[in-house]
């Protein structure tokens, strides 16, 4: 996979971890140099049984830059096992 082209995710925990994968949750990710997004929302106002066409809309936890690799300004170099501290600011 090219680092430049690979699309990875993980989700966010209540205590702000992550971990990242490229197929599954926690498989981690290529070596390589990626741009990073951050998209994440407040579920808090989610009940059981709702679909979600008929949920509220849920209000973005970061500030709108961070949704995009582009306008981020979010970088990190993967080189085997690592961590990254990612700061963001709320909207």
């Amino acid at each position: 996979m090219n680092p430049a082209t690979a699309l990875t995710s993980g989700k966010i925990q209540p205590d702000g971890s992550y971990q990242l994968g490229s197929a599954g949750a926690a498989d981690g990710i290529p070596k390589g140099t990626y741009k990073v997004s951050v998209f994440a929302l407040d579920e808090s106002g989610i009940k059981p049984g709702v679909l979600p066409g008929e949920a509220p809309p849920m209000k973005s936890l970061v500030a709108e830059r961070y949704r995009s690799g582009e306008t981020s300004g979010l970088v990190c170099e993967v080189n085997g096992s690592t961590t990254f501290d990612i700061k963001v600011e709320h909207p």
